[in-house]
């Protein structure tokens, strides 16, 4: 029986920011809600973990593992699914297989064609990767090297067993499915996973204002409602922050500051 250690499941913490684009595919991204929550990152991860300590054979175990490694690394990359599934690992590694700090990326919606299939324009972004990340990463490539897997640098990352890259579709299912075992109500699928990245890096965030318009450029989004409204934060979380900065120790009796800057 294949071995795998603990701390394999455990780097779930800190996020990074990253810009994508729209579903491809027929599932409306906007039905989707996020993890709302360390409890609810927390407890799918769960799931994730125990699927692999259930397996007892390695295509399962290894199905199993890339499968705790793309939930691990999606909700700290925020890309939307289909760019998320089709990572290749020269995007993450350079040519000596040393990590990197972060890649200049073409998301799909960023590149147009021509009605010859002729890219006419495309966009870069720029992918950044946190240490939960690449901890991810590195340990599902260090279980494919010790268990005598061929790596090839510009194979997909995450595989299905004919070397394709996994589909969106079969990657929501998993993410729904095992939601559903963790006994989370909303509805999650890939595009969940990116809004529960986007709402992780504003709840962290001690300045609340500050952080909105980073994520409303990060999501390329038109304004901070939508962008509110897209990492599933609510009016009486709102309402609680505003509470937290209109009354400050130091501004007099009310808390007030007139127009000129003195306390009135």
């Amino acid at each position: 029986m294949l071995a795998v250690q603990k701390d394999y499941y455990d780097n779930i913490d800190n996020i990074v920011n990253f810009p994508g684009y729209n579903e491809p595919w027929n599932y409306k991204s906007t039905r989707m809600e996020c993890l709302y929550n360390d409890k609810e990152v927390s407890k799918l991860n769960d799931v994730f973990v125990r699927h692999i300590q259930i397996t007892n054979s390695y295509k399962r175990k290894k199905k199993a593992i890339r499968n705790l490694t793309m939930y691990q690394c999606s909700i700290n990359i925020g890309l939307r699914g289909g760019d998320f599934c089709k990572l290749r690992w020269f995007t993450i590694y350079d040519k000596d297989w040393n990590i990197k700090d972060g890649e200049d990326f073409v998301p799909q919606k960023t590149t147009k064609k021509n009605n010859k299939g002729e890219i006419i324009k495309r966009k870069y972004v720029r992918l950044v990767y946190n240490d939960n990340f690449k901890g991810a990463i590195e340990r599902w490539r260090q279980f494919l090297l010790e268990n005598g897997e061929d790596i090839d640098i510009r194979n997909y990352v995450f595989q299905t067993s004919k070397n394709n890259s996994i589909k969106q579709k079969t990657w929501y299912d998993i993410v729904e499915e095992y939601r559903i075992e963790a006994g989370i109500q909303q509805k999650i699928g890939t595009h969940g996973l990116r809004k529960t990245f986007g709402r992780r890096y504003y709840m962290a965030a001690d300045n609340k204002w500050d952080a909105l318009i980073q994520l409303e450029r990060i999501f390329r989004h038109g304004s901070p409602e939508i962008t509110l409204v897209y990492i599933c934060v609510t009016d009486q979380e709102i309402y609680d922050n505003i509470k937290k900065i209109c009354v400050e120790e130091g501004h007099g009796d009310f808390g007030f500051v007139n127009y000129d800057g003195g306390d009135k």
